[in-house]
């Protein structure tokens, strides 16, 4: 498996000014997901829409390009999971991967990316990075971090007051899709609103 990749700065100005327009305004949480069980306990998150993909996030214009960098063979259309998780001191995460390597064929990739969305970061917080592998990752505002699925990773929960926002997405070829515990829902499968 390939190493993580990290782009700071991934999403471009405008894009920074749209997220953090749609966060204070039409972001609404549910207690709802589990990170890999539905044992583990609960933690807020919200999926992203489609709509949200192209009017928020305009995806093709910079997530696309970083995924294909990490896999050439990655196109839009398989985009396959997209929500914000919002992890704050009580929640408690193990760390899990993200596809079962016994679904994989030859041709086959699961590509998870993973972007720091907290616009109010500073360097005093503690705690509220992400561990890929053996790789511990910084929080950063605008830092995405690209893995191959099949890697164990952890969110690092604060250990203060601080909110973890962290944008999640990934791009696979493989059909009918499970985690090792969870079918976890798309957020692709709602009808496309502009019919595309």
């Amino acid at each position: 498996m390939k190493d993580a990749m990290i782009i700071d700065n991934a999403m471009p100005d405008n894009i920074v000014e749209r997220w953090k327009d749609h966060y204070v305004n039409n972001v609404r949480l549910t207690l709802s997901r589990h990170e890999a069980k539905e044992s583990d306990p609960a933690f807020l998150s919200t999926f992203f829409s489609l709509q949200d993909m192209y009017t928020v996030f305009d995806c093709e214009s910079w997530l696309l390009p970083y995924a294909q960098q990490f896999d050439p063979n990655i196109k839009i259309k398989n985009l396959t999971r997209a929500h914000l998780n919002v992890n704050t001191e009580q929640d408690k995460m193990v760390g899990h991967i993200d596809i079962n390597p016994d679904r994989f064929v030859d041709d086959s990739f699961y590509v998870s990316c993973l972007i720091f969305l907290n616009p109010k970061i500073d360097n005093y917080v503690i705690g509220n990075g992400l561990t890929v592998g053996e790789n511990e990752i910084e929080n950063v505002f605008n830092r995405l971090v690209i893995f191959d699925g099949r890697t164990w990773h952890r969110a690092d929960t604060p250990i203060d007051n601080f909110v973890r926002l962290t944008g999640y997405f990934s791009f696979s070829n493989i059909k009918g899709l499970e985690t090792e515990a969870v079918l976890r829902t798309s957020s692709y499968k709602e009808k496309n609103v502009w019919y595309r």
